[in-house]
């Protein structure tokens, strides 16, 4: 009986209804994504935002940009209250 119903289950999350809306939710946090990375390593010789905010499911993703060393602070803090910061180079090149 548990595995039909863990059968079923799975055949619910395969629906292509299903399919379409995971594929449109993984656009939008990648668009999402790209906005707040656009935003972080925009030059900044002009006026442009030097910090961002934005909530995502309960997590609020936190950035700060250092105008003088182009330094970024980027900070998540999870729904559960966990912390993950992450210092990243203002340059945007990053060499491997």
């Amino acid at each position: 009986a548990r595995a039909e119903r863990e059968r079923i289950e799975r055949e619910l999350e395969n629906t292509t209804l299903n399919k379409f809306v995971k594929n449109v939710e993984s656009r939008i946090y990648a668009t999402l994504s790209k906005q707040m990375v656009d935003a972080m390593f925009a030059d900044c010789s002009t006026d442009c935002a030097t910090t961002g905010t934005a909530e995502i499911e309960g997590s609020t993703i936190t950035w700060i940009k250092d105008t003088s060393t182009g330094m970024i602070s980027l900070e998540v803090v999870g729904a559960d209250g966990s912390i993950t910061k992450i210092e990243i180079p203002g340059s945007g090149e990053f060499n491997f």
